[in-house]
């Protein structure tokens, strides 16, 4: 298939991304050694395409699938609660009708307030949006997601792929209750990397002018 992305590698923080080609149909797993806030902002910020980079090229929609959240104002979530129907509507601008319909397909009510949910549904409400509104790359993880919504969320990447898109994978360790990581995955048909951990300063990770 066509190539989504075109990766000659760069610095971001402490990470070093590799080179990579991705074409639809495809997902890169990109594995990482841990959370770290400011360096996932920016490298969320590169592969959307929000911020320039001469050794990023994009040949399609790159759009971050997001957690579906209440309303940032306190009062008027008070007021008037934040429902998937509503969160749906707000994001993506898509009929009632239709946002009922999607709703539907991920197996909630529609008038539920947001709050009220795990993170397992909010994914996947958010890989939806992002599927809506043209995505051609989606960028997602699974931080907060037990195995069950893991499986869930890596499914429902699955049928976008098939129907032509791309998508990058934030792949974090997932720690056992002893404290020993589990290994890391790698499914039949994805491309994984190793993201490595530099001390040195990012001078390969200037933006594009």
């Amino acid at each position: 298939m066509q190539a989504r992305i075109q990766c000659d590698g760069l610095q971001v923080g402490t990470w070093i991304i590799p080179s990579f080609t991705l074409s639809g149909g495809e997902c890169v797993w990109l594995h990482l050694d841990r959370w770290h806030a400011k360096e996932e902002k920016h490298l969320l910020a590169l592969m959307s395409g929000r911020i320039a980079h001469t050794n990023l090229r994009f040949f399609g929609k790159p759009l971050l699938a997001p957690l579906a959240a209440p309303n940032s104002r306190w009062w008027r979530e008070l007021i008037l609660p934040e429902t998937p129907l509503r969160w749906l509507c707000r994001t993506t601008g898509i009929t009632k009708l239709q946002a009922q319909a999607i709703v539907s397909k991920v197996g909630l009510d529609t008038e539920v307030p947001l709050c009220q949910l795990g993170s397992n549904p909010r994914k996947l409400l958010g890989l939806e949006a992002a599927w809506i509104q043209g995505a051609d790359i989606v960028l997602f993880d699974t931080r907060g997601n037990d195995p069950v919504g893991v499986r869930t969320i890596f499914d429902a990447i699955a049928s976008m792929l098939e129907q032509g898109a791309a998508a990058i994978y934030l792949s974090y360790p997932m720690i056992s209750g002893s404290g020993v990581p589990y290994p890391r995955e790698c499914p039949a048909g994805a491309k994984c990397l190793e993201v490595t951990v530099t001390s040195a300063s990012p001078a390969s990770a200037a933006p594009s002018q």
